[in-house]
């Protein structure tokens, strides 16, 4: 390997794996000094597919968060006694269980998507305008290797 493509290969290690560890961790760490320092980043990211998904079943968020639905029954556990989510069982079909996010929920995940809004302000406005076309293109076709090359695993 040139000595080019040594800096850049440890460019791109840093920029893929530490910048995405960085970036996770910093928004916990932002997020757990708020209001809603009880949840999990997996609890704000599971609230944030209920915004997207509204009333739903369990099955359908289980999915669309990629966990089984087991996992995902101990995590609705979780945020239902904390008194960010309601659970209910259709009338219709008894075996559906029906979730929604309480009013706290949505309060939390305005301030978490605030957060992504902030970060992603602050990297436009560090750019210029033609920096921000190669980083969009550049950051697509790397999101289009990953989606292309790597099956995402939908548990059971």
């Amino acid at each position: 390997m040139s000595e080019k493509n040594k800096n850049a290969y440890g460019t791109l290690n840093y920029l893929l794996v530490d910048l995405f560890n960085d970036i996770l961790a910093i928004e916990e760490n932002v997020l757990k000094k708020g209001q809603f320092s009880d949840l999990s980043m997996r609890d704000f990211h599971i609230i944030e597919q209920m915004v997207r998904l509204g009333r739903t079943n369990m099955s359908v968020l289980a999915k669309k968060v990629r966990v089984t639905k087991g996992t995902l029954t101990v995590a609705i556990d979780h945020l239902v006694r904390k008194g960010y989510v309601i659970r209910d069982r259709k009338t219709t079909d008894r075996r559906m269980v029906e979730v929604w996010l309480t009013e706290r929920a949505e309060k939390a995940e305005t301030i978490h998507a605030k957060f992504h809004d902030d970060m992603i302000n602050e990297v436009m406005s560090a750019l210029d305008k033609d920096e921000l076309v190669v980083l969009e293109s550049a950051l697509g076709k790397v999101n289009r290797y990953f989606q292309d090359k790597y099956d995402i695993p939908v548990p059971k």
